[in-house]
């Protein structure tokens, strides 16, 4: 028995934390360019860059 499309794309799709990871980024990256970010989008993206300086990655 074959799985699902559904299923096949969700075990295919990359971790959820590393799509998200790549969303705030590339929603920071357009602040640093100077583009105006929707107001939640902006307040969500403050949050998540304070949590990303109070709590670094350790140093490989």
């Amino acid at each position: 028995m074959s799985k699902s499309i559904s299923r096949q794309r969700r075990e295919a799709y990359p971790d959820m934390g590393e799509q998200l990871d790549a969303m705030w980024k590339g929603f920071n990256q357009l602040r640093l360019d100077g583009v105006n970010l929707p107001a939640d989008t902006d307040r969500v993206l403050n949050k998540v860059l304070a949590v990303k300086r109070d709590h670094p990655k350790p140093k490989e």
